[in-house]
């Protein structure tokens, strides 16, 4: 969608995360690594045991190592950056190739 006057941004970052969703009681625990968005192609790797907990408030605390054992998704993730205002234009082509657990 074309509006005049209005400029569309694109996601800043990629996240990649982790939940364990049976360990949690109300919220799923969740575990997750922001990586920079790239205008080219990028190769990146994210080790497990660089992801952060992000759980939200109240949720059972859980450690990474028994949410990887429990893990019910893995998942991806582009966000926009909080600091910019897009007026709900967000725009971008996000190409996943060759994901592997090693």
């Amino acid at each position: 969608m074309n509006t005049p006057g209005l400029e569309c941004k694109g996601a800043t970052e990629f996240v990649v995360f982790v939940t364990c969703r049976a360990l949690g009681e109300g919220s799923a625990p969740q575990f997750e690594r922001r990586l920079p968005v790239s205008d080219a192609w990028t190769t990146a790797s994210v080790e497990l045991a660089g992801l952060s907990d992000v759980t939200p408030a109240g949720a059972t605390p859980t450690g990474l190592a028994a949410c990887l054992a429990a893990a019910d998704s893995f998942g991806f993730r582009a966000d926009a950056s909080s600091e910019v205002d897009s007026g709900g234009c967000d725009s971008g082509t996000l190409w996943l190739d060759d994901i592997g657990f090693l």
